[in-house]
């Protein structure tokens, strides 16, 4: 995760033309299902000893070693041949037909290639899930979030900590321990930084380790220093009266206790 401190575009989470529900608060929304897990694989209505259980996560993984290979692979065979019938539009139905092709070159069973199927028919609803899912954990667009995406152009995703957020990572960075129990003492801007890289994994000064040699990665990074030091400024906890680099200090609104 690169952090900019005013919002590098570094992070991108470009997401495909969508309408996106803007989340607020705490809301999380409803994971999507690829099917009904209560209910039983009856392969045959006439042959209910061969019904297979699937009320659970485990029982519906051991469907495939859990009955007659002859039955189920005509049991999905058909559900299959359903999925395709039912693809939708002409495009999607062409795809889907497409899709089941190439899974049975693969040597997928017809179990496997009923079950890529629903994946690839919720792949939609669960790429949004997630997206909802980031966006209402990071706080996208508030005040004290991480997290900002413009509401025009190409609308890309990006790491950018709000001044409250911002402002509490660094009181709780100049709070330390000794023998004597807690106390608070200053930090220069380098030694918070490498804070948040250790503890939150949160880069302002550096690129990812496997992205040094980046070109993009390091023009992103470009000056994120400055930036960062003018968000500190705004919580007041950071006061740049000289260019000295060892003047350079983050100062904790109280100082308690003793080293």
């Amino acid at each position: 995760m690169l952090l900019g401190a005013t919002g590098t575009e570094y992070v991108n989470v470009t997401t495909p033309d969508a309408s996106v529900m803007q989340l607020t608060g705490l809301q999380v929304p409803t994971a999507p299902a690829f099917c009904p897990v209560t209910a039983k694989f009856n392969l045959g209505r006439n042959r209910p000893a061969e019904a297979v259980p699937s009320t659970t996560l485990e029982e519906i993984a051991a469907v495939e070693r859990s009955c007659r290979a002859e039955l189920i692979d005509l049991f999905f065979d058909q559900r299959v041949e359903q999925l395709v019938q039912d693809g939708g539009s002409a495009d999607e139905a062409d795809r889907v037909s497409e899709l089941e092709t190439d899974y049975r070159a693969m040597g997928m069973s017809p179990f496997r290639v009923y079950v890529a199927l629903l994946a690839h028919s919720s792949e939609r609803r669960w790429f949004s899930y997630h997206r909802y899912l980031l966006d209402s954990l990071f706080s996208k667009n508030s005040s004290d979030g991480m997290l900002r995406q413009p509401l025009g152009g190409k609308r890309r995703r990006r790491v950018a900590l709000g001044a409250a957020l911002l402002e509490t990572l660094a009181l709780i960075a100049v709070v330390d321990e000794s023998e004597a129990g807690y106390f608070t003492r200053p930090l220069r801007v380098d030694q918070l930084i490498e804070r948040l890289d250790l503890r939150y994994d949160l880069l302002v000064a550096r690129p990812p380790s496997g992205l040094n040699s980046d070109l993009e990665a390091n023009r992103q990074i470009a000056g994120n220093v400055d930036r960062f030091k003018a968000r500190l400024r705004e919580t007041g906890l950071f006061t740049d009266l000289s260019d000295a680099f060892l003047a350079q200090l983050v100062r904790p609104r109280h100082m308690i206790g003793t080293q």
